[in-house]
């Protein structure tokens, strides 16, 4: 981006004053997906999924380098480079833009706010106090009421009881759903730190089980909310995340020690519990709010596609006609099967698992070996016609 970008919202944009680059920031609308991308006066900025970005923002939405932040002219710009989900500036998709604080900057469907230190984080216009109300026409002296009939006084008293009464009623109406709303936002950005955590090591096999039980744990605290609100889809995708990162490490220890049986029970276990709390999602719910909950189910199947792969080439390792071990014919075309699943499951994930599933990605990457086997076979031994 130059000193003095094209503004796409409005055509040539307008150099603001010469002003120092201010110190700025990103904060993200959802605390759970991305801590604050903090704006270093003097360095640019890139956002992507990629290790190498300056800011890594770990979602399949987001490209591997989406946008690119500089500073100039006393303020920053931001400008999209060539992303699939584009980047939008309250709500209008550019390719540059400066930016003002307050502004909305998604990138694909991920929310941001941009602030910069020292400044309110939207500048909001200050609402005018209202005209005076008219002053009442002057009423006559009122008469000398007898004693002893306090009705006025007394129905006075009430209504003021009635009020106050109703008003509580809204309070009170009110104060659960704050609240929940408090107790939802305290858990994900519970579920936010012990993920980002976790993927702050990268693929690090010697962590896996403590860096499993540390998801569990975030997990566990947020059960008791979820089991209350299973309808609430920001809390079943943080739950499907950190479920599929703490199975990912178990799963790793697992396999790592060919224990391909309990790795087998642990994809089933893990699996259910996934199935079981989409379908206690609401109907009609955005298929957008169920990504999650789909690419974690379809991340475990294949982890057991993975497993049979693995069995298979473990039964029979030697590719040869006088093998002491030869796959019968109905073995062959049952491992086919997996074969092919396993070239549309590492298609379907190539850009993500690099990224996000450090752990498996390695894994697959035997996986390929155990694939090769499987089609020497195949070309050897060729299959019984249906």
């Amino acid at each position: 981006m130059p000193d003095a970008p094209q503004d796409s919202r409005t055509g040539p944009a307008a150099a603001p004053a010469r002003r120092p680059v201010p110190p700025a920031r990103l904060v993200c609308a959802d605390p759970a997906v991305a801590d604050m991308l903090a704006l270093t006066p003097g360095a640019e900025a890139i956002v992507g999924r990629e290790e190498g970005c300056t800011h890594v923002v770990p979602l399949p939405k987001v490209s591997r380098r989406h946008a690119r932040l500089v500073g100039g002219n006393g303020t920053w710009g931001i400008q999209d480079l060539n992303s699939s989900n584009g980047v939008f500036v309250n709500g209008e998709r550019i390719r540059t833009a400066w930016l003002k604080p307050g502004d909305e900057v998604r990138l694909g469907a991920l929310a941001f706010r941009y602030e910069v230190d020292g400044e309110p984080p939207a500048a909001t216009a200050p609402t005018p106090a209202p005209n005076p109300p008219p002053k009442p026409p002057a009423r006559p002296p009122a008469k000398a009421k007898p004693k002893g009939r306090p009705r006025p006084l007394v129905i006075g008293a009430v209504v003021a009881v009635v009020a106050l009464g109703l008003g509580g009623a809204a309070v009170v109406s009110w104060y659960p759903g704050y609240q929940k709303q408090q107790r939802i936002e305290a858990a994900l950005a519970d579920g936010g730190r012990a993920m980002r955590g976790v993927l702050a090591h990268g693929a690090d096999p010697t962590r896996a089980v403590e860096e499993a039980q540390t998801l569990e744990a975030a997990l566990e605290r947020l059960g008791p909310l979820l089991a209350e609100h299973p309808d609430e889809p920001k809390l079943s995708e943080v739950a499907a995340r950190l479920t599929i990162l703490a199975a990912e490490r178990r799963f790793a220890e697992l396999f790592a020690h060919s224990q391909l049986r309990e790795a087998g029970q642990l994809i089933a276990e893990v699996r259910g519990r996934l199935v079981d709390q989409m379908r206690r999602l609401p109907r009609g719910l955005r298929s957008a709010d169920r990504e999650e909950l789909t690419a974690a189910i379809d991340l475990l199947d294949f982890a057991d596609v993975l497993v049979k792969l693995r069995s298979f080439a473990g039964q029979y390792p030697v590719v040869s006609a006088t093998a002491p071990a030869t796959p019968p014919g109905e073995v062959l075309a049952l491992i086919r099967r997996e074969r092919k699943a396993f070239s549309l499951y590492r298609r379907a994930f190539i850009e993500t698992l690099p990224v996000e599933h450090p752990l498996l990605d390695g894994i697959v990457r035997g996986g390929e070996r155990d694939a090769v086997l499987v089609d020497r076979w195949i070309a050897l031994l060729g299959l019984p016609k249906r």
